[in-house]
């Protein structure tokens, strides 16, 4: 039985790897990036006094991750955040010009603007040149890192209602010591916060568990990580994560949690991922072998992600500490390059073929294979090698 897969298709539109429609191009003259480890950041202008709602206005600044690695003074705040719809798009201004972006995204920066003073802020759907392929090659490569040098994160998981406002007050709280009062606040988390699109989204497990310092956000109000990590309290302890690799760690957890509803097993899962990172159980590549990068697409397949190709895409960027030169010339990162280079040029079928025949290259053995789902044949994609799996079925077709 699957760890993750949701029992229907992916509940959300969401991905750095789709361009926008055709009708909303952006209207932004972006510069080259001009290094190998070269960022856009926006430069969020504060909110007024006058009015909460009224104009977003920001600026984009070019710089280098190497930039912040050891400067104290300079940091930006990544967010983590599902895009949503193009049907209601609204208007922000970047660089004095009208730009349009999706109404979550919208919420998402009329909300964590500060009232009072500009911040950087790394946005995937702005900072990223989304009609230039081969930018958005190598930036999606980057974006483990990206998120793993940000200070912060914030988590944002929309608008807030008073359900959502009343758990996260109560998650600021100190955690009750009484079980049926722990049981009661897990409940409406639950039903409040874990219900949220953004848990079921594939991309959002490298966010969250790279970043040094994540915060939940819904409509304003906020609260760390660590507060909704001691709610969930893993059944996977620390003791138990010592010496697993992070598919030996999933297989278990699949076991344990198999009966748990779909969003709290998301939330479980990606706090225990974010544990391993903690605990340096994931160093300087959690991808060390096909076997383990393997393990962790399987874990997350059936997940939200428009583009099917990042299904696999969104698995690459999860390293421990930020990507630098001696990173580029390891044997794990030569062999995703080389082997299995990010190419949104190419098909769905073309990427899930090559990834196929990349691990059963590097394996030399045909494991890739028990992962293969029965499927009526409607269902199957046209074009995919007979070895190679269809990572946008569910578990739940076996």
């Amino acid at each position: 039985m699957s760890l993750l897969s949701p029992p229907g298709p992916p509940l959300i539109t969401d991905r750095p790897g789709s361009r926008l429609p055709k009708t909303e191009e952006t209207p932004l003259k972006y510069q080259p990036l001009e290094y190998w480890d070269s960022i856009r950041l926006l430069c969020l202008q504060p909110r007024s006094e006058s009015s909460y709602d009224e104009d977003i206005k920001c600026t984009i600044e070019y710089r280098r991750i190497s930039d912040f690695e050891d400067d104290l003074a300079s940091h930006y705040v990544a967010l983590s955040y599902v895009w949503g719809e193009w049907g209601n798009s609204r208007v922000i201004t970047v660089d004095g010009v009208e730009t349009p972006v999706t109404e979550n995204l919208f919420c998402a920066l009329r909300d964590v603007r500060h009232a009072e003073e500009s911040f950087y802020l790394w946005v995937d759907a702005i900072c990223i040149n989304q009609v230039d392929l081969e930018e958005r090659n190598e930036q999606v490569r980057l974006m483990g890192t990206i998120y793993a040098t940000a200070t912060k994160s914030i988590i944002y998981l929309g608008e807030s209602d008073r359900e959502s406002e009343r758990a996260i007050r109560a998650l600021r709280q100190p955690y009750p010591q009484h079980y049926r009062a722990q049981d009661r606040l897990k409940d409406g988390i639950v039903a409040t916060i874990l219900q949220r699109p953004w848990f079921t989204r594939v991309w959002v497990l490298q966010e969250l568990a790279l970043s040094q310092n994540p915060i939940i956000q819904c409509g304003p109000h906020r609260v760390k990580w660590d507060k909704l990590g001691n709610v969930l309290g893993s059944t996977i302890t620390f003791e138990r994560l010592a010496g697993l690799s992070i598919d030996e760690a999933l297989s278990i957890f699949a076991d344990d949690r198999s009966q748990a509803p779909l969003g709290l097993r998301l939330a479980e899962q990606m706090h225990m991922a974010r544990q391993l990172v903690q605990l340096h159980k994931i160093n300087s590549g959690i991808l060390k072998t096909h076997s383990v990068l393997l393990g962790l697409v399987a874990s997350r397949r059936g997940l939200g992600a428009s583009d099917s190709r990042d299904m696999l895409y969104a698995h690459f960027g999860m390293k421990g500490r930020p990507l630098d030169i001696e990173d580029m010339g390891s044997e794990n990162e030569l062999w995703l390059r080389k082997s299995f280079p990010i190419h949104y040029e190419k098909s769905i079928q073309q990427v899930y073929n090559t990834f196929a025949a990349a691990v059963i290259s590097n394996s030399e053995r045909l494991a890739i294979m028990h992962h293969i789902e029965a499927a009526y044949p409607q269902e199957h994609l046209k074009g995919l090698a007979s070895w190679a799996p269809d990572w946008t079925l569910p578990r739940s077709h076996r």
